[in-house]
This record gives structure tokens, C-alpha cells and sequence, in this order.
């Protein structure tokens, strides 16, 4: 089982793809979903988990962290 973020990086209020290779059924750690791929926009750094249990009831899990940087504060005076 293998996790990818597009991109690896981002800013707040910015979205990340996660895609996860290597299932179905994939169980996506703290936001419920089962889908291969989740779209979020998290508001600081989150170290996401994903998992998949085969027919024979083996589990394979594997994570992700997504560093999340502040954004840039603009002044004009």
C-alpha cells in the first residue's frame, strides 16, 4: 500500500489530493472515507493514515504527512 500527496506541499486554504495505491477497500484514519483518493484542505500540518484489509483479513497501512505553510501577510503603506 503506497499514499501520494499533489502536491506534497501547500498553503492554508489550499486543497491536496491524496491518492492511495495498493486496495480496495481503502479506510482513510480520522475522516472516514473509502475511496482511493480524498481531496481536503487541511488548516495546519495532519499526518493522514490510510489502510486496507484483504479476503484473508490482512491489513496494510501506510500514512502521509502534509506540511501545511502559512500564507504570506501583505502590508502596503
Amino acid at each position: 500500500l503506497t499514499v501520494k500527496a499533489y502536491p506534497d506541499n501547500i498553503c492554508q486554504g489550499d486543497t491536496v489530493l491524496l491518492v492511495a495505491k495498493g486496495g480496495p477497500p481503502y479506510i482513510w484514519s480520522d475522516i472516514g472515507r473509502t475511496t482511493d483518493s480524498v481531496k481536503l484542505a487541511p488548516i495546519q500540518t495532519t499526518n493522514y493514515r490510510v489502510s486496507v484489509t484483504s479476503n484473508s483479513r490482512c491489513t496494510s497501512m501506510a500514512s502521509i504527512i502534509v506540511q501545511v505553510a502559512n500564507k504570506p501577510s501583505l502590508s502596503i503603506s
